[in-house]
């Protein structure tokens, strides 16, 4: 495909999928950041500026339901098409702050607990389960609450977390050799989502 065709690509996948597989490896990251870029990090932008406007209402649960969606579907295409959905999201937070992986409250470590408490709950319940985001010095807390000490995480520093991580995957992507289980992955995933539409 010529570079003047790839930029008459939309972004929007239903318009541009039979142009897809025409697209060498390096205009797929091109089009993949394009695209994150148009439905993902605009809108979060957006979403986290407004948090703090409104005084009887917030997003900060849309925002923060968005994000760990995020982290999920981006493990996807990191850990490829045969991993289960929370080694997706492990995947991909390995990208982000180490004491996600390094950080223990009780028995679980944080990548866990935002797994099960933020990211479920949130998803499958509207609520936070056994946690929280609050505005706060520190990236993480841990904070009593009913009894129990349960993780709280700073919306923006997880924000802009989850910012650095995805660049740092997206020059990966960029630099990875023919072979690399990153690259393959990556190419299995946008062939089986972008172009197959599965």
């Amino acid at each position: 495909m010529k570079h003047a065709d790839f930029k008459k690509l939309t972004g929007w996948i239903d318009i541009d999928r039979a142009q897809l597989p025409k697209l060498t490896y390096h205009q797929k990251v091109l089009y993949f950041d394009k695209r994150l870029r148009m439905v993902l990090i605009k809108s979060l932008i957006d979403v986290f500026n407004g948090i703090s406007k409104a005084p009887k209402q917030s997003s900060l649960l849309i925002f923060a339901t968005s994000v760990c969606c995020a982290i999920e579907a981006l493990g996807k295409f990191k850990e490829g098409l045969s991993k289960k959905n929370y080694q997706r999201f492990k995947g991909f937070l390995s990208y982000m702050n180490p004491d996600f992986k390094r950080r223990i409250l009780f028995d679980k470590k944080y990548e866990k607990i935002l797994w099960k408490y933020f990211r479920n709950g949130l998803a499958h319940g509207f609520a936070i389960c056994h946690g929280g985001f609050e505005h706060q010095t520190n990236y993480f807390n841990v904070k009593k609450m009913n009894g129990i000490d349960v993780l709280m995480i700073d919306p923006r520093r997880f924000y802009l977390d989850f910012r650095s991580g995805l660049a740092e995957y997206l020059r990966n992507l960029r630099n990875a050799p023919p072979g690399d289980p990153l690259r393959d992955n990556f190419e299995n995933v946008f062939q089986d989502v972008f172009i197959n539409g599965k």
